[in-house]
């Protein structure tokens, strides 16, 4: 069983990726069909956030996301993966990733 028909948006990964050196830049990973949600103040509070730009992603469990990825939407909106931030997690019987981000642009 999959999360994948409550995706509601698609965003692009783009990764911090060594060019030659010390030098490095952003390059895209993958695209990904995700579900994005905002977080309440306390729960942005208790998890190190800023409140009105903590958001949770949700993904599918074989999403090629990792700590500090950029993500994305269709609409410009820009989300950075925070330290720790990524986690699979089992919902009865339904596995998926949770991606805590921030909000980089207004």
């Amino acid at each position: 069983m999959s999360l994948k028909n409550l995706f509601t948006k698609s965003v692009i990964i783009s990764r911090l990726s060594a060019v030659s050196g010390n030098k490095t830049t952003w390059t895209t990973q993958t695209s990904e069909n995700v579900h994005i949600m905002q977080l309440d103040a306390e729960k942005s509070i208790n998890l190190g956030g800023s409140v009105g730009k903590t958001y949770m992603v949700y993904a599918d469990v074989t999403a090629d996301i990792t700590d500090g990825d950029i993500l994305e939407d269709e609409d410009g909106n820009q989300y950075i993966v925070k330290a720790g931030g990524v986690s699979s997690k089992t919902l009865g019987s339904i596995d998926h990733l949770e991606v805590l981000v921030e909000k980089v642009n207004d």
